[in-house]
């Protein structure tokens, strides 16, 4: 019988995963322990899981008058694309601040939630993704043409 077995340790890992889902660790029972990617067992009968974490989904929309993303170069911690254009797999308890940019002559309003809820007035948000969350980025006309971001 092998003692010990090799397995990938990095969070995140795809393998296995379904849509919506991804890796976070394994866990082993009767006295079997993990270290790194290596698995001990203590005996004959051990059982090995593989765990999971669910991501909830964010979606960003803009109104038509102003694009919308993530503040940075990249996505942050936690978040990962989607399976359509403006989705992201978000885990649970994530931090994420969005961006509202204007077209030229628009300037911000406010960002909504799914339920028509008023998030903030800036062009910038930052919130706590703790289920299922569209927001949407509102603009209007701006008679003065800035164009800006309208912190």
């Amino acid at each position: 019988m092998r003692s010990d077995a090799q397995y990938p340790s990095s969070q995140g890992s795809s393998d296995r995963s379904a849509e919506g889902m991804i890796f976070d660790s394994y866990s082993a029972s009767n006295g079997a322990s993990f270290n790194g990617d290596t698995l001990t067992m203590a005996n004959d009968s051990t059982v090995v899981s593989a765990n999971y974490i669910q991501n909830l989904m964010l979606t960003l929309n803009s109104d038509g008058n102003g694009t919308v993303g993530f503040c940075g170069d990249t996505l942050p911690q936690g978040v990962t694309p989607g399976s359509t254009a403006n989705t992201y797999y978000v885990v649970s308890g994530t931090e994420v601040t969005v961006k509202a940019r204007a077209n030229e002559n628009y300037g911000i309003v406010n960002w909504t939630n799914e339920n028509s809820n008023v998030m903030g007035t800036d062009s910038t948000l930052t919130i706590t993704i703790t289920g299922d969350t569209t927001l949407t980025a509102n603009f209007v006309r701006d008679f003065e043409g800035s164009g800006t971001e309208n912190d």
